[in-house]
């Protein structure tokens, strides 16, 4: 029989449950790639537009803007197969990960969707992120569903996991079209890619953000700022070219401050935003 007594042993959390219901519906067609973003013109509007509001602007909301666009563009990128047919979705609903405060537990890691995503203005993104990230989990009613979701037998979890992976119309209702997570970390200073678990036709990882030295017009050695993204496809509905379209376009909003003007500030002051993180 097995010693434990070197071990610490807690029970296993319910909520767990709920992670591994998710990575049940991982497309098993996926395939990887990463690229590195030219970030500092993005850096420094980001960090221009959070002194004059007052308001911080997060890197994930100006990626989730980028994302949306990007996807609006390129069709293909939010194209499903179901049974016979194949769904293309015109609203892009993006489904990502931020924190949310739960009592006695601090702040957890929790699902959420930015509905429509490609119609919203960054300072729109912006503010609904930070309204989500302040609200409580009893408030989202997908998070309560996920809840009682957790609760269920493991077959019924199975079953209700397949369920979403074959049908995109369950898929948009419960987690969204296109998918982004955030793995960065505050100190890392060193390139890091994230490859996500992967439900979505594309879902795409922001990693590291770090300092690279390039050749400037002057012939000298410049420090630029590089993001790390990486994403997974499913290449059984989409093609390699398809995929660099997407991250052709992705990386041209990122790179070109999309957003990050004085209509941000001035819509930013009119929601009369708490000032601060």
């Amino acid at each position: 029989m097995a010693d434990l007594s070197m071990c610490t042993v807690r029970p296993w959390p319910t909520v767990r449950n709920a992670v591994v219901t998710l990575l049940q519906q991982h497309r098993e067609h996926t395939v990887y790639g990463s690229m590195e973003v030219d970030f500092t013109f993005a850096a420094e509007r980001i960090s221009a537009c959070s002194r004059k509001t007052g308001v911080a602007l997060s890197t994930h909301a100006y990626v989730l803007h980028c994302l949306a666009l990007a996807a609006a563009d390129q069709p293909a990128s939010v194209t499903y197969r179901r049974g016979s047919q194949m769904v293309t979705f015109k609203d892009i609903d993006v489904g990502t990960v931020i924190e949310k405060p739960v009592k006695d537990s601090g702040r957890v890691p929790v699902g959420y969707i930015i509905r429509s995503a490609q119609q919203l203005s960054l300072a729109d993104t912006n503010c609904a992120l930070r309204t989500a990230c302040r609200s409580t989990l009893e408030e989202d009613p997908l998070v309560r569903w996920r809840r009682g979701m957790a609760k269920m037998p493991a077959p019924i979890r199975r079953l209700q996991a397949q369920r979403i992976k074959r049908d995109p119309l369950l898929l948009q209702r419960f987690h969204g079209v296109i998918g982004l997570t955030n793995v960065q970390l505050r100190g890392i200073d060193r390139p890091f890619f994230g490859f996500p678990t992967q439900i979505y036709t594309i879902t795409v990882a922001v990693g590291s953000l770090i300092e690279r030295l390039q050749w400037g017009a002057a012939g000298s050695a410049v420090s630029r700022k590089v993001l790390c993204v990486s994403a997974g496809a499913d290449h059984a509905v989409i093609d390699g070219m398809g995929m660099a379209r997407f991250a052709q376009s992705f990386s041209t909003y990122l790179e070109s401050g999309t957003g990050l003007d004085e209509q941000y500030i001035e819509t930013t002051l009119k929601l009369g935003l708490k000032r601060g993180r």
